[in-house]
């Protein structure tokens, strides 16, 4: 069984401790990189089928009409920024959470029912409540599935805690306990960091204690983004990426071409990954070096079908319509994010020969230092400039574009970028992820890219995110609505909006 009590903590990304453990072929890290720690956790508390195959976790309120808020818009809008905040965990991993309000959160929210699978969330009464015997702290209990699987009241969410409590919350119930448990966790005797224990038979150890992490104790309350890049690392090697060709919305609901026939409109949905009407290649068109049609996977279409818009103009409909020029879209000026979703970046934004090209904490989409182009040619350029990403001995490094260069040609494929001429991937040097399994590996800020033999590990993949400008009008980009299930799509211009415009493209 987990803990019970829990408190409301934040997530800060500065790295804290050290880490001497390398795999064979990767260089030592330079004097002063700082290693990322990660989560630990109990395998008996895993979802069943973790890291096998998508996981489908049902969410409902046990009293929605409880929520803080004088109108019942304000108290769905308390749930949904609950919601929001934990749908971090699956926007980069192979879980839904679905169900929370139902269709009409305002006028009808959802409300549980008694026995019904999934996770059932209670909002605690202040100042004392029979049901939430640890107020005023929040409270997973006894822990992930099957445990917590159907329990009234399985989650207890203090309403005056912000919303980073229900992100650490919900990682109790996929498996993940206090940093402050580890058996390697500092033995601090008083404080919030103080060292605490709890019987866990089968741990799950990854990397060293992390103390800025969304399971510690130690941190006040932060704000967004709840997850540090270890919590990323650590609960995709538990849950799986999420899936090769997906497009993605940091809500975690995925663009679907629900019909293969021309002019069908294009929705989010769940990522229900049922057969491969949420896959969309990448596939070049002939005028544009930064321009690609996004072709629906959907079996059965005999006819080419991609996402493209009924005209390129302001709020045109997006649908599954025809290929070509005119109905591409631009992987331009985006993030490109890697082990642990910590971004490419250029060390220092300096724009000339020779400048390292490394990883770092993401900020906004099309950071000036992580702003990265995909041309029709294989290569990476920085933003709209004429500098390349380059392999060489030292890693990847800026270099003037040049289409004669085969150590700036890359092929993009399940989540690996791999050079051309070689075969060999894209790899974020230092620890492996293997490593970090095992306790001695850990995600890091400042890590070097180097050409590796392509494997399994999490150090080889990548998926862009930013926005998708429409190749006939790059002032209009894919817009949603609302990022929930059902919402349609349309142009819009472009304005960087992260619940509209941000989307994640695993290739």
């Amino acid at each position: 069984m987990l803990r019970r009590a829990s408190v409301a903590i934040a997530v800060c990304l500065a790295a804290t401790v050290a880490v001497n453990a390398m795999s064979v072929g990767r260089p030592a890290l330079p004097e002063g990189w700082e290693p990322m720690p990660a989560l630990f956790g109990n395998s008996a508390y895993l979802w069943a089928n973790a890291g096998k195959s998508r996981i489908d976790i049902n969410v409902c309120w046990v009293n929605p009409d409880r929520a803080p808020g004088a109108t019942p818009a304000e108290r769905a809008a308390w749930r949904d920024q609950r919601r929001r905040a934990v749908e971090e965990w699956s926007r980069y991993a192979r879980i839904n959470f679905y169900g929370w309000d139902g269709d009409d959160p305002i006028n009808r929210p959802s409300v549980c029912v008694n026995g019904r699978p999934g996770l059932h969330v209670v909002i605690c009464e202040m100042p004392k409540d029979a049901r939430c015997p640890a107020l005023p702290m929040s409270q997973s209990e006894p822990g992930g599935y099957p445990a917590n699987n159907g329990i009234p009241n399985g989650v207890r969410l203090n309403p005056t805690h912000n919303a980073g409590t229900a992100v650490h919350e919900f990682g109790h119930t996929l498996g993940f306990y206090h940093e402050e448990e580890r058996p390697d966790a500092p033995p601090i005797a008083n404080g919030p960091c103080k060292k605490q224990s709890w019987p866990n038979p089968r741990p799950l150890k990854y990397g060293g204690y992390d103390k800025t992490g969304i399971m510690s104790y130690c941190q006040p309350a932060g704000g967004a983004p709840w997850l540090s890049p270890n919590d990323i690392a650590g609960v995709q090697r538990l849950y799986g990426p999420r899936r090769s060709r997906s497009l993605i919305t940091p809500r975690a609901k995925c663009v679907t071409a629900r019909d293969a026939a021309g002019g069908a409109p294009a929705v989010l949905s769940d990522c229900q990954e049922a057969g491969n009407d949420q896959q969309w290649n990448a596939v070049p068109t002939s005028s544009k070096n930064d321009a690609w049609n996004l072709r629906a996977a959907a079996a059965g279409n005999a006819v080419p079908r991609c996402l493209a818009a009924a005209e390129a103009a302001a709020n045109a409909a997006v649908q599954v319509g025809g290929c070509g020029d005119g109905t591409e879209w631009r992987f331009s000026e985006m993030q490109l994010r890697g082990f642990g979703e910590l971004c490419l970046e250029l060390q220092n934004g300096r724009v000339q020969a020779g400048t390292a090209i490394s990883t770092g904490v993401c900020g906004p989409p099309a950071r000036v230092n992580q702003r990265w182009t995909r041309t029709r040619t294989g290569q990476i350029a920085y933003g709209t400039t004429s500098m390349c990403a380059q392999l060489g001995p030292e890693g990847l490094k800026l270099a003037p574009c040049s289409g004669d260069d085969d150590a700036q040609k890359f092929s993009f494929s399940d989540g690996t970028i791999r050079r051309t001429s070689t075969g060999k991937c894209l790899d974020v040097q230092g620890p492996s992820d293997a490593e970090f399994v095992s306790g001695s590996g850990l995600p890091t800020r400042g890590s070097p890219v180097q050409e590796l033999s392509c494997n399994a590990s999490l150090n080889q993949k990548w998926n862009f995110t930013g926005e998708l400008r429409y190749g006939a009008n790059p002032k209009l980009c894919l817009t949603r609505g609302v990022d929930a299930k059902g919402a349609g799509l349309s142009l819009a211009d472009c304005s960087g909006n992260p619940e509209t415009q941000v989307w994640d493209h695993h290739f």
